[in-house]
């Protein structure tokens, strides 16, 4: 299996090890020593709110049932054994968005 990298998403596992959320991963491979792994939450759900859902497509390349958004105010640590399989990849454009927002939410944009 190949390392977990930016801007991957991934399936989170539940605490028995099933499947649960996705996520996308936007910690840098720089960091992969670390024991957890920083991820930002999506949902299906679409809220009129363009800084804090931000939208990451469905289907194709994304390997997602249908259109998701990015939470980056749910932005969290989570130990790597919680993350399950890679199921698709954010493009360029989504990551550039989600970056901003992060960035604007920390205050350091």
């Amino acid at each position: 299996m190949r390392e977990v990298g930016r801007g991957d998403i991934v399936r989170l596992l539940d605490d028995r090890g099933a499947p649960d959320l996705a996520a996308v991963v936007v910690q840098s491979t720089a960091f992969s020593a670390l024991p957890s792994l920083l991820i930002c939450p999506l949902t299906y759900e679409e809220v009129d709110a363009p800084m804090l859902r931000v939208s990451v497509g469905g289907g194709g390349d994304t390997g997602l049932p249908g259109p998701a958004w990015a939470m980056p105010e749910l932005l969290t640590a989570v130990p790597r054994d919680r993350v399950g399989r890679v199921i698709g990849q954010v493009n360029g454009n989504a990551l550039r968005h989600l970056d901003r927002a992060m960035l604007a939410l920390l205050g350091v944009a």
